[in-house]
């Protein structure tokens, strides 16, 4: 827990102290992201902060692997956190490329799918203990197949989920924040301190690029940022999840990884639905979000992110409830006290400015 601490504590100096050099940087190469119809934002943003967010978390690790003995490679997963670790700087690079170029949605969809099977190649990949099949029931070679459409897709999804909820101030950074505090504490539980380490940094780094995300923002993680964020919590939840000690407690892992992220992935699939059912792409952006129908309703763009937080810290909550977390009880009573007076808040200021 020490070493954690000191992870995040890292990640979160770090990202504060670079978040300035970012930013003039993306002023002096014009890497602004203009206001327009569909955002809240009324003023130009620089749009590649989540340099800051990279650079927190990945210095923290070195620094890691640098001081401790008890290296973040270890020989055991020495290929599934490589693994990790080239993945996640592809989906940052591309997401990178995107801010920069403004590339179409069916190339960035081609390099996603390619990374996420690198990924899955390296061993981070969806245990399929959930579906009513026998292996004796399928070959080898089918079963092996299914598990890399499922992991592909799950790691391509939740990336993409993950950086459509980036659309009020202070939004993404924090739902990626509340979902990393349930990934920590599993990973406590199931003593993977790697996973706990990555997780913290992770955390730390988003804690720091809130300090100038939330609203009024002053910087953007754009889609660099997203994919970073949402790449690792696709691939630490599908890592912890599929432990042999959490499935030895009745609840297929593939499910709690749903409910940990459960607000981004509903909002993702409304979203497509919606699009679909108006006989547009799904790839076609509009203000169909669940942030969006917020403030439809009356919400302010600082209670729609509040009442977001207190959902998605519910349904973390009730994740850490069914892995068997110590105080869980305690954790989820209080989450949903927070839900019901930011719920009983947000209506009494539907009208407030």
């Amino acid at each position: 827990m020490l070493y954690s601490a000191f992870g995040l504590l890292i990640s979160a100096i770090i990202t504060i102290f670079t978040v300035p050099c970012v930013t003039s940087l993306g002023n002096k190469f014009n890497l602004i992201d203009q206001p327009n119809s569909r955002k809240q934002h009324r003023t130009p943003l620089v749009r590649i902060g989540g340099i800051s967010i990279f650079a927190g978390t990945i210095i923290s690790l070195i620094i890691k692997n640098i001081f401790l003995q008890n290296t973040l490679l270890a020989d055991d997963f020495n290929q599934i956190y490589t693994g990790l670790l080239l993945s996640s700087f592809g989906f940052f690079t591309l997401g990178f490329f995107e801010d920069v170029l403004d590339l179409s949605p069916f190339i960035r969809l081609f390099f996603q799918t390619c990374l996420a099977i690198f990924a899955w190649s390296s061993g981070i990949s969806i245990n399929l203990d959930f579906l009513p099949i026998s292996e004796d029931f399928l070959n080898p070679q089918i079963l092996n197949l299914l598990n890399l459409v499922i992991s592909v897709l799950w790691l391509v999804a939740i990336t993409n989920a993950f950086n459509w909820m980036d659309g009020l101030d202070g939004l993404a950074t924090g739902i990626a924040g509340i979902s990393l505090m349930g990934l920590i504490l599993i990973s406590f539980k199931i003593n993977n301190f790697e996973m706990s380490f990555i997780s913290s940094a992770l955390m730390g780094s988003c804690l720091g690029f809130l300090r100038f995300n939330n609203k009024p923002a002053r910087i953007l993680m754009g889609d660099n940022g997203s994919y970073f964020l949402g790449f690792n919590l696709a691939s630490i939840s599908i890592l912890l999840f599929g432990s042999n000690e959490l499935l030895s407690i009745n609840h297929s892992s593939i499910f709690l990884a749903l409910l940990i992220l459960f607000v981004p992935i509903v909002d993702m699939l409304v979203v497509i639905f919606i699009r679909i059912l108006n006989r547009k792409s799904p790839f076609y952006p509009d203000r169909n979000h669940f942030h969006h129908q917020l403030i439809n309703l009356g919400f302010s763009d600082v209670n729609a992110v509040y009442f977001i937080y207190t959902l998605n810290f519910f349904f973390v909550s009730l994740t850490v409830f069914l892995a068997d977390i110590k105080y869980k009880e305690l954790l989820l009573i209080t989450s949903i006290s927070i839900l019901i007076v930011y719920s009983l808040k947000s209506l009494r200021n539907l009208n407030s400015p």
